[in-house]
């Protein structure tokens, strides 16, 4: 089988999955990554999965 790939398309996905996103600091990180959750899938139309979500609460949390 043989493709080809669109790089204006590449560009515009690339574009839709990186969202800037406001991770909470207080309260817990079930409750942040419940949060980060919401805010990803409302701008990206896409759910993360709870790995990427503690890696990214995580990391705005410097742990």
């Amino acid at each position: 089988m043989k493709f080809e790939i669109n790089p204006q398309a590449l560009r515009d996905l690339e574009k839709q999955l990186t969202q800037t996103l406001q991770v909470p600091r207080d309260g817990s990180e079930a409750d942040a990554m419940r949060t980060v959750k919401e805010q990803y899938k409302q701008k990206t139309g896409v759910e993360l999965d709870d790995d990427a979500l503690r890696g990214i609460v995580r990391k705005a949390r410097g742990e």
